[in-house]
């Protein structure tokens, strides 16, 4: 999942920079523009994720474009 580019609402908002794991679950390193943002890996964060397009959806309930 690592170099995946990730997408709120259509628009693309980073790319995907490690999968690391904190002991109570995965989460991802999301880097987006200078800053970097952690995404829990569950179905209410990540809506969809597709490895033929290398795009991860996130819910833009929780996340801004």
């Amino acid at each position: 999942m690592v170099k995946l580019k990730v997408y709120v609402s259509e628009k693309k908002i980073g790319q995907v920079n490690a999968v690391k794991n904190h002991g109570a679950g995965d989460y991802l390193e999301i880097k987006k523009g200078k800053s970097e943002i952690l995404v829990p890996i569950n179905n209410h964060h990540i809506l969809k994720i597709d490895l033929e397009e290398e795009r991860i959806t996130l819910n833009s309930e929780y996340y801004e474009v």
